[in-house]
C-alpha cells in the first residue's frame, strides 16, 4: 500500500514541478497566444466588412422552350465563369480581407413555374450574360428583385413542408 501511496506522490510532485516549470514560461507563449487570437479575429472582422461589402445582383434566365444544345453548352458556361478565379496576394488577404467571389445557380418553383437564378457580384454581371448569350442566344436574362423577400416570414407556421440542398 506504501509503494501506492508513493508512486502517487510521485507522478504528482513530477505534474507539480513541470506544470510549474510551465507556468514560470507564460511569457514565451503567452504573447504567440495572443498574436494568433487577435490575427484570426483581426481575418474574421475585414473578411466580414469585404463579404458585406460586395454588391451583389440577381439574374433571372428563361432558357428558350426548345434547346437543341448538348450539356458541352452548359459545361462552356461554367468554363467561362472559372475565369473570374482569382488568388488575393498577401497583402489583400490581410489587410483587405478581400477573398474569392462566389456565385450561386438557383432554381426555385413560384406559383408551380420553374424558374433560374444566378446570384453574382454586380461587376461580372456583363460576363455572365455575354457567356449565357454566347451558349444560348435566344435566352432572356433579366435582373429581377430577390425572390425571397415576396415570402412571409412566418411560412413555417402555416404548415408547409419545405426543402433544399447546397452542392460545392
Amino acid at each position: 500500500m506504501s509503494d501506492l501511496l508513493e508512486l502517487i506522490f510521485s507522478i504528482f510532485y513530477w505534474f507539480y514541478f513541470i506544470g510549474g516549470f510551465l507556468l514560470s514560461l507564460w511569457w514565451i507563449y503567452l504573447p504567440i497566444f495572443l498574436f494568433f487570437l487577435v490575427r484570426d479575429l483581426w481575418l474574421k472582422k475585414i473578411r466580414k466588412n469585404f463579404t458585406q461589402s460586395i454588391k451583389w445582383v440577381l439574374l433571372e434566365v428563361k432558357p428558350p422552350r426548345d434547346v437543341r444544345k448538348t450539356p458541352r453548352a452548359m459545361e462552356q458556361f461554367f468554363a467561362g465563369l472559372h475565369g473570374t478565379q482569382r488568388t488575393p496576394n498577401w497583402l489583400e488577404k490581410n489587410f483587405q480581407g478581400q477573398v474569392q467571389e462566389w456565385f450561386s445557380l438557383e432554381m426555385i418553383s413560384q406559383g408551380g413555374q420553374i424558374h433560374f437564378f444566378i446570384r453574382a457580384p454586380a461587376i461580372y454581371r456583363n460576363l455572365i450574360e455575354a457567356q449565357i448569350y454566347a451558349q444560348y442566344p435566344e435566352a432572356e436574362i433579366d435582373q429581377v428583385d430577390d425572390y425571397i423577400d415576396s415570402v412571409p416570414a412566418d411560412l413555417l407556421d402555416q404548415g408547409y413542408d419545405l426543402w433544399g440542398t447546397e452542392l460545392v
